[in-house]
């Protein structure tokens, strides 16, 4: 993986809420789309990061849900391969 993929990926990680400093990087880095002074609040809105998900990694799935016991919540994308 790309080191600045993996730095990003590190503070999304890390992330314990909205950052705007972070949208910024993820726009920066991700969605080449978005070359406006608006950037989505992608840390704040599952809304617009399913848009980016969409946009940035077509024909790819995203889902949410909790671990076999029902305590563990997840989220992640995947390209429905291993599906």
């Amino acid at each position: 993986m790309d080191k600045d993929l993996e730095a990003l990926l590190s503070k999304v990680s890390e992330a314990t809420g909205a950052d705007r400093k972070l949208d910024r990087r993820i726009a920066r880095e991700l969605d080449t789309t978005e070359t406006g002074a608006t950037v989505p609040d992608y840390t704040a809105s599952v809304d617009h990061c399913i848009e980016l998900v969409d946009r940035v990694l077509p024909g790819w799935r995203w889902r949410v849900g909790y671990g076999p016991i029902g305590v563990r919540v997840y989220a992640f994308v995947d390209s429905g391969e291993t599906w």
